[in-house]
């Protein structure tokens, strides 16, 4: 097991140490850690790995929870619990960096509570164009938290959608959200 985990760790430096040579920062995505011991493991293995890298500057613990958690329904109080054992262990082994959830949608709300989960912000990914700008707006005003957006776009393959359309989706996407407080 430790020699699966180090193999990963060290794959992983090595995309770090890509992204630093461009000057890029990184947000690394776990797998969320919830009583499996494996993933527990390799969870606290990365954060200690990483914990004096500024180029590592947060973790996503648990990406678009409404498609990704395992269970069907979680009270809000589970995920506040939960969320508050990421925060103890980025205490212990990442004390320095920050650690996020990344929602799908303000659905999310009825479980993984943005205003109510311990987290350093909160990442939203938005792609639909008739409710980019609301979502967006939801969060500036109803998340009392720093938020950014994580991910965003249009179908852009030059074809359907031309890759101008694209940057012209992104542009104005990116000036309503530091509008409303992203």
């Amino acid at each position: 097991m430790n020699e699966q985990l180090d193999e990963i760790v060290a794959s992983l430096k090595k995309v770090v140490s890509i992204a630093k040579a461009h000057d890029l920062y990184v947000m690394l995505l776990l797998q969320p850690c919830m009583g499996d011991e494996f993933i527990e493991a390799f969870t606290k293995l990365t954060l200690n790995a990483f914990s004096d890298e500024p180029y590592v500057f947060a973790y996503d613990f648990m990406n678009e929870p409404l498609y990704t958690d395992k269970k069907k329904f979680r009270p809000k109080g589970e995920a506040v619990k939960i969320t508050r054992g990421w925060r103890a262990m980025m205490n212990e082994y990442a004390p320095n960096q920050l650690f996020t959830v990344g929602t799908s949608q303000p659905l999310e709300v009825f479980e993984w509570d943005p205003s109510l989960i311990d987290v350093d912000f909160i990442q939203i990914h938005t792609y639909h164009p008739l409710r980019v700008k609301n979502e967006i707006y939801w969060y500036s005003k109803y998340v009392n938290r720093p938020w950014m957006i994580g991910e965003t776009s249009l179908p852009a393959d030059n074809d359907s959608i031309s890759y101008e359309e694209q940057r012209q989706f992104v542009k104005e996407t990116y000036l309503y959200a530091r509008d409303c407080g992203c």
